[in-house]
This record gives C-alpha cells, structure tokens and sequence, in this order.
C-alpha cells in the first residue's frame, strides 16, 4: 500500500502547474470597528507570499462592509495535487494623533513584525497580526467562488470571493476512473483479502470501503 500512496505515480510527479490568485475580498462583521489594518498571507509548501496591508482607517467615516486586495498572486512548478493556505491576518490599530506617526507608517512597522526574519524583532514570537480566518485551495477551486472561512473571527463575517486560475490537466489525466480493487494482505500468518471502493484521479488511487461513500466519508488511510 506505501508504494501505491507514496511516493506518487510517475504522471503526477512529472506534471507540473500554476495557479495564479487575485481580487481577495473579505467580508466584514456588521459591527466592525474601524481601527483594524488587514492582508492576506499566501502559503504553498514553503514559499509564502503575502499582499499589502490595507487599513480600514482609510475609509471613515464611511462603513464598508467589504475589503478587496487587488494584488495578484502566482506560485508555479506545482504538484498536481497542491494546496494553497489563503489566510488572513487583522491587526487592531490605535487611534493616531496628529503628533503621533501616521497610520501608513504604523502599519508598515507592524507588517515587519510578522513578515520579517526573527532577528528584527525585540520578540521572535511576537507580532500584532492575529489569523482570523483561512481556507485551502487546489485544482477543484478555480474560477470566481465565495468560502466560508475556517475559524473566523472578528472583525470578518466569515466569508471570502476568491478568483482562481491554474493550468489545466491533459484530458486523459482529468477523467476518473471507479471500480472494486481487492487487496491481498497477510494478518497473522493468514492469507487475507480486502475489497475496497478505487478511484483513480489526477495520478493518485482514493480508497473507500463502499460506492456511496465516495461523497459522504473521508478517504481511508491505508
């Protein structure tokens, strides 16, 4: 069974793709309060990339319900079956007076906390951006789509608008193919054999014990 699960069939680990992401829009609690700084960290295996921090001070006395980062994010030379963490990241911000740094500097400085290496900070641990909500993508996930964040918090509503592109697949890799695969096993000292419920997608086989549990249970770990 290692050897069907890991490492991967030679198709999937020669195949290799992009996905690019852009207009992230949160959606913001009803009673928010408007001294918060906002930006997205990117993350897929161990490349991490993050947009510009955008500060809900900037638009009082309005109320907005909703915050866009336009930037456009793209990791490449990905596995067929990558996943990218989209977290987000909200930092309350003090009131600033006008003796005070200006907010855009303020920001900045906090930015540095959470991006930078350890050695610029008074303490490695710390920083004043707190996740407050994420979600994982991968090849099912492309195109225009709203999430509800895992563990949302305030100041976010708990959704997302997510647009997504990645390269496509060859066809021949695209399609799924079912059926019953029974498995020879030994359980102390006997012959043994299991019937299980096979999918073959994208390079990788998915076991379930039956055909209805396809949509309705986890993948088993074999």
């Amino acid at each position: 069974m290692a050897a069907v699960r890991n490492p991967p069939p030679p198709v999937s680990r020669d195949l290799r793709g992009t996905m690019t992401i852009s207009n992230i829009t949160v959606h913001l609690n009803r009673s928010f309060y408007t001294s918060y700084a906002l930006l997205i960290l990117l993350k897929c295996g161990a490349e991490v990339e993050a947009t510009g921090p955008i500060s809900l001070l900037a638009h009082q006395p309005i109320r907005i319900r909703q915050l866009t980062f336009a930037e456009h994010v793209q990791f490449s030379n990905l596995p067929v079956d990558f996943n990218v963490v989209v977290e987000v990241y909200a930092m309350k911000l003090p009131t600033v007076k006008q003796a005070d740094q200006s907010c855009a500097t303020n920001i900045a400085n906090k930015c540095r906390n959470l991006l930078n290496p350890a050695s610029y900070r008074s303490d490695p641990q710390a920083s004043e951006f707190a996740r407050c909500g994420y979600i994982i993508l991968n090849r099912d996930t492309v195109g225009a789509n709203k999430f509800y964040l895992d563990e949302a918090e305030y100041p976010l509503e708990g959704i997302i608008e997510v647009y997504a592109r990645c390269t496509t697949l060859p066809p021949a890799i695209e399609v799924d193919n079912r059926g019953f695969l029974t498995m020879y096993q030994t359980v102390s000292g006997m012959a043994s054999w299991e019937r299980y419920w096979a999918v073959l997608r994208r390079g990788m086989v998915y076991f379930w014990r039956y055909p209805d549990d396809e949509s309705l249970e986890k993948v088993l770990s074999l």
